[in-house]
């Protein structure tokens, strides 16, 4: 009597965690976040030529360096040219430090590049090359080369980060 009473105990607790989880699954794919939120119907170019390819090490809300944020980061060797994924006018851009890693001396020490767009959005484009950036002000166009992928901050590999 005892046993089945604890049986049945196990599994209400059992069948209460399994629709939590259920739940969770459910917000995590279907309730919108500031990622989903801001979408637009504009569609991107790939940061870098074509016919060759680059593996995605991280996608949009990755759980490693840029929660809640619509970045990709490239698997990409230092020098790989990172190209405009569409046209804008170059906004802001960094390119003078070679150092970077995890820790909180090296916050703020990524090279980049922000294009705004003509809606009024903006591509960013991080952790280029030391003195990598080519296309400094202006227009640029889509496909046109902007810069040099560099070292990684906080990766052990190799990357460029699309945002």
């Amino acid at each position: 009597m005892m046993k089945r009473k604890r049986l049945r105990s196990v599994l209400k607790w059992l069948g209460l965690l399994f629709l939590l989880c259920i739940a969770g699954i459910v917000i995590v794919l279907y309730v919108p976040t500031a990622v989903t939120k801001n979408t637009d119907s504009y569609i991107y170019d790939l940061p870098f030529e074509k016919g060759t390819s680059h593996k995605v090490v991280q996608g949009y809300g990755g759980l490693f360096s840029h929660k809640n944020t619509a970045a990709i980061d490239f698997e990409m060797p230092v020098g790989t040219p990172v190209l405009a994924a569409r046209e804008g006018v170059v906004y802001a851009y960094k390119d003078s430090y070679d150092e970077g890693g995890p820790f909180s001396k090296y916050k703020g020490k990524a090279n980049f590049i922000m294009i705004q767009h003509s809606d009024g959005s903006y591509g960013c484009y991080w952790h280029l090359k030391k003195h990598g950036v080519i296309t400094k002000t202006g227009k640029v166009k889509k496909e046109s080369r902007l810069a040099g992928a560099g070292p990684p901050a906080l990766f052990s590999g190799r990357t460029c980060i699309f945002q």
